[in-house]
């Protein structure tokens, strides 16, 4: 797995933008993937069912690219806007906490005093690794919703696909099998050559 708190990966595929915006929309009018799928513009949020969700599950944001004969889908998994909000705040918090600590052991030093304030950045350092570590942890509580939203953007765009660009998703960027593929009838077949 990825040290990346947002993961994200890439995929060329040999369609317009509107091609690949008809594609998500023919899915969503047929109802039939296992995740929901909003779209917005050239933008994508996929994630998964609602009835699925947990605290940690994953949502993948793709904004579209085009040049001239390829469409890039470029995407970046993270955890619900709340959860991710919550991980800055904590973050940004911990930075001016552990800055305050070394303004104070400063002082302190100025002034022939015992530095103290170190133990604040200590502290706040050691608070940063643990929210570190348990955004590590919800990321993996997450992984096999990831691989199957991952895995629905492969189908669908499986018989189009020029390349996968980058991916941080999957290790060794190997797209793991799933057991339920998605049906068939979301598919297109490619555009003539």
């Amino acid at each position: 797995m990825s040290v990346r708190l947002r993961p994200r990966f890439g995929l060329r595929v040999r369609l317009s933008e509107q091609e690949v915006m008809d594609r998500f929309r023919d899915c969503i009018e047929a109802d039939n993937l296992p995740c929901q799928v909003s779209l917005l513009d050239r933008q994508i949020e996929i994630s998964v069912q609602p009835e699925e969700r947990h605290f940690w599950s994953p949502f993948l944001n793709m904004l579209l690219e085009t040049d001239e004969s390829h469409t890039l889908l470029q995407g970046k998994f993270g955890p619900n806007v709340n959860v991710w909000t919550m991980f800055l705040a904590a973050y940004a918090l911990l930075l001016l906490t552990g800055t305050l600590g070394v303004l104070i052991a400063t002082s302190q030093f100025q002034l022939g005093q015992t530095l103290t304030g170190l133990y604040l950045s200590a502290a706040a350092l050691l608070v940063a690794a643990a929210v570190w570590g348990a955004g590590q942890l919800g990321k993996r509580w997450a992984y096999d919703q990831m691989v199957v939203i991952h895995h629905v953007v492969h189908n669908l765009f499986d018989d189009v696909l020029a390349d996968e660009v980058f991916c941080e998703v999957c290790e060794d960027n190997e797209l793991p099998s799933i057991s339920e593929p998605i049906p068939e009838e979301t598919r297109r077949s490619s555009p003539a050559a």
